[in-house]
């Protein structure tokens, strides 16, 4: 356990010190507002588009299919969403505070995170698994969040939302990761290089530009409001989905998967498609900085729990 303790300490700490250099950057003036708003949009539009296309068409969608795990995933995430949907707007009637805050407590950064750690937790296994999740959980976070981001600009109408669904750059990266999986196409290194190395500015430019956006203009009430989307995220959300998934006899490599795809922190690229869609960035900045923070001590503790229940 102690080795998994070790391995999430790597995971998350880089995570940070990139976080605090893009607030560094911010207060030396070397990043400006200007900058922030064409990185997000770069982000948005490109480098997380082939990051999540590179992930999903080097994934075996063949090799070890869980129908079981794949509709737990997906009904459990559409549960979530739901629930929130329906209370989290009678407390916070502000749509940009509410859609930030819906999105950082049910999106998980399964892309970034989740397979690495699943990895440690259940070896080659459990990284089977998660990777055969992602081609189902990622386009559905990603739907799901324009449908709630898309509150945002409700002058566009249902053919507005639909619109951005079916042109979201993280939609069409999973659909098109889908259909070079399974027909298992091959690119020269020439094409396949640009591809492979736009995709791996994704995480590290989105974590120093998420750095250069945290403000502490809200005070006492914007951190509180931030902690308690993090306690749902990474507490109450994973204690109750994985207490039902258990009922459910879903035990081993399995529930890891399931562990880590809801106690995972919020999703990095929730920050960029918050700014980008009119919600409260500030907010979603937080969100991720915590949820990314805490979840060191959040995982650890679900997975000695569940290691020494003989769960996983």
């Amino acid at each position: 356990m102690m080795e998994s303790f070790i391995f999430s300490v790597n995971a998350v700490l880089p995570v940070f010190l990139l976080v605090a250099l893009g607030f560094l950057l911010r207060l030396r003036g070397i990043i400006d507002k200007t900058f922030i708003k064409t990185a997000n949009k770069l982000l948005f539009n490109v480098f997380f588009f082939c990051r999540l296309f590179d992930e999903i068409w080097h994934s075996d969608l063949r090799q070890d299919f869980d129908v079981d795990l794949i509709i737990a995933g997906v009904f459990g995430t559409i549960f979530c969403f739901v629930v929130m949907r329906l209370i989290v707007p009678r407390f916070l009637p502000s749509v940009p505070v509410y859609t930030s805050f819906i999105q950082g407590a049910f999106r998980g950064n399964f892309l970034l995170l989740g397979l690495v750690i699943v990895e440690n937790i259940s070896g080659d296994a459990g990284l089977i698994k998660a990777a055969m999740m992602m081609p189902f959980t990622v386009p559905l976070y990603n739907i799901l969040s324009v449908l709630l981001l898309a509150e945002n600009n409700k002058q566009a109408g249902w053919m507005g939302t639909f619109k951005k669904i079916a042109t979201n750059p993280l939609i069409l990266a999973s659909i098109f990761g889908v259909i070079a999986s399974l027909v298992g196409l091959q690119l020269p290194a020439v094409l396949y290089k640009p591809i492979q190395q736009m995709g791996g500015i994704a995480s590290p430019l989105a974590m120093i530009i998420l750095g250069a956006n945290i403000t502490f203009d809200k005070g006492l009430a914007g951190f509180k409001l931030a902690m308690i989307g993090t306690s749902i995220k990474l507490v109450f959300q994973p204690l109750i989905m994985c207490a039902i998934f258990i009922v459910l006899g879903f035990r081993g490599p399995a529930l890891s998967v399931l562990l880590v795809m809801f106690g995972a922190p919020s999703a990095v690229s929730s920050f960029p498609m918050a700014a980008a869609m009119g919600a409260d960035a500030d907010l979603a900045a937080q969100l991720v900085v915590l949820t990314t923070a805490l979840s060191l001590l959040s995982l650890f503790g679900f997975i000695f729990v569940f290691k020494v229940m003989a769960f996983i």
